[in-house]
């Protein structure tokens, strides 16, 4: 699964059909997030993976983690804001109440933009 974090206005280069078409066809789930950690937008493999269609994920990442481990992610999604690259792995709570292993990269994408990142997982 990947997590994009992004930001409202995106550069040129974010926008080309090349970049999106990256995103849609990408293997991986991806998804964005504002800075606050706003799931804003994901290709469609989020619904393969924990249920929920493209327009239904948005919001708070935070209600997708389980409980116990939204300390640690949380400390990595600051971390990854500040421009580290993390990887970690958290269990997340699929649509249906079941949990699921996921391992993350999560990453800030344009450093020159200030209100958003991306990150992959």
């Amino acid at each position: 699964m990947a997590v994009l974090n992004m930001v409202k206005s995106l550069s040129v280069e974010s926008e080309s059909p090349n970049f999106l078409s990256i995103i849609d066809h990408h293997p991986d789930t991806i998804y964005a997030m504002d800075l606050n950690g706003n799931i804003l937008s994901c290709n469609n493999n989020i619904e393969g993976v924990l249920g929920y269609t493209s327009s239904e994920i948005h919001g708070p990442f935070h209600r997708l983690i389980k409980k116990g481990n939204l300390n640690k992610v949380m400390k990595h999604f600051e971390k990854a804001v500040a421009g580290k690259v993390q990887n970690y792995s958290c269990i997340s709570i699929h649509k249906d109440g079941y949990k699921c292993q996921h391992k993350y990269v999560h990453f800030r994408l344009f450093k020159n933009v200030q209100n958003y990142s991306f990150s992959f997982a």
